[in-house]
């Protein structure tokens, strides 16, 4: 017999098994399907998030609502948000104005439950949006005339009012407006320095309130500041979606004053006031509640 006709012969034992894994690795392999639906990923409790600018990154509402608690309890917040539900209005309203959260509670105040854009905040997001043309503006004097630089910082005396101009890209008319320390004396917010004494107490005698302070030691400051106010809102309403403006819907500037509330009839700031022990009670349940869910730290979000 050849030796051809041997191998031929030669039983061959196989098992099962064995036989099963071959078959298993001859099959073809069969193509993924790409589904559209993304894979959500929950947010570890307990992190607290910065992306790559460095801005801090809110996730799901009880971690949001854990650091605002924690924010309000240490005093890390101004003193116009006294509640972390007030911090989440005020992350909230300038998430959609365009501001990171650390910004929005810098140049938003909680006012009458408003959260209002005050100082640099207003013409911050109109020069972010990139559609502002021009901007002018000047003090003058009590026959309208245009004071330099040098001529009101050395002779503020002669200050009169504040002119504000803006123009906007693919809008031809201009906007400008002018506020002038007369009509501050009207609304009852300036008082001449002459009659500052005089001035310390209304007709009848009452001490006055606080918001008369900034006009009077930031004149120039808030005479600026109002004068920018109305072409900034009626240019860009859009900009600012319809945000009020605490120097100019409720003459306070949060800033330059301690302010805590403002009365709707009179727009005059009611008396000041530190933090209240029930509101550092409520951000130190809130925390309590929320613990068990692991120290705070903070990760880099797509570093």
């Amino acid at each position: 017999m050849s030796k051809e006709n041997e191998e031929e012969n030669e039983p061959t034992v196989m098992s099962a098994a064995i036989a099963e894994a071959i078959r298993e690795t001859e099959k073809p392999e069969e193509p993924e399907v790409e589904t559209t639906k993304e894979k959500v990923v929950e947010p570890e409790a307990g992190l607290i998030e910065i992306d790559k600018s460095g801005a801090l990154v809110l996730g799901n509402h009880r971690d949001a609502m854990r650091i605002a608690a924690q924010f309000v309890e240490h005093k890390m917040v101004p003193k116009t948000y006294e509640t972390p539900q007030q911090v989440l209005a005020g992350w909230q309203t300038g998430s959609e104005l365009g501001f990171s959260p650390m910004q929005a509670l810098t140049c938003l105040a909680m006012i009458n439950g408003n959260p209002s854009l005050h100082t640099d905040g207003p013409l911050s997001l109109v020069m972010a949006s990139g559609d502002l043309a021009d901007i002018e503006e000047y003090f003058f004097d009590a026959n309208g005339e245009k004071l330099t630089t040098i001529q009101a910082r050395i002779h503020p005396e002669m200050i009169f009012g504040a002119y504000t101009k803006l123009t906007r890209k693919r809008i031809k008319t201009p906007v400008d407006w002018a506020y002038t320390l007369k009509e501050a004396e009207q609304a009852g917010l300036y008082h001449p320095p002459g009659l500052l004494r005089e001035a310390a107490k209304d007709k009848r005698g009452n001490k006055l309130k606080w918001q008369k302070l900034p006009w009077y030691i930031y004149t120039v400051v808030m005479l600026q500041r109002r004068a920018r106010a109305f072409p900034l809102k009626t240019l860009f309403a859009d900009v600012l979606k319809g945000t009020k403006i605490a120097e100019y819907d409720f003459n306070v500037a949060p800033d330059l004053q301690d302010v805590k509330d403002v009365d709707g009839s009179d727009r005059t700031v009611k008396t000041p006031s530190a933090r209240s022990s029930e509101t550092e009670s409520e951000a130190a349940d809130i925390i309590s509640d929320l613990k068990g869910q692991g120290e705070s730290k903070v990760v880099f979000k797509g570093a």
